[in-house]
């Protein structure tokens, strides 16, 4: 089973990135932290949410929706090399 995890950036105090469950309320979008030691609601700013693609890059970071990329292409498919945002469509990341 894949990990179910959002990222957003926090809306107040540092721009920092928060990552963790996502609650859409009333009074915003929110990324609900629940640590073993600790429990935190972050409001972020809703065009920055999105989703963990299930995919790490080289660096061995998570990869997100929203998130911008390139693509080295080997073997055969050489020449299709690209850099893109990573995006949720037709059920499945692209």
């Amino acid at each position: 089973m894949r990990e179910i995890l959002f990222r957003g950036k926090r809306e107040y105090g540092k721009a920092e990135w928060a990552e963790g469950d996502l609650i859409h309320c009333k009074s915003g979008v929110f990324i609900e932290k629940n640590d073993i030691d600790s429990f935190e609601s972050v409001k972020v700013i809703p065009d920055t949410a999105g989703q963990f693609a299930g995919l790490t890059d080289k660096n061995g970071n998570k990869i997100f929706e929203g998130d911008i990329v390139k693509i080295e292409y080997t073997g055969n498919n050489r020449g299709l090399d690209g850099i893109g945002e990573v995006v949720f469509k037709d059920c499945k990341f692209a």
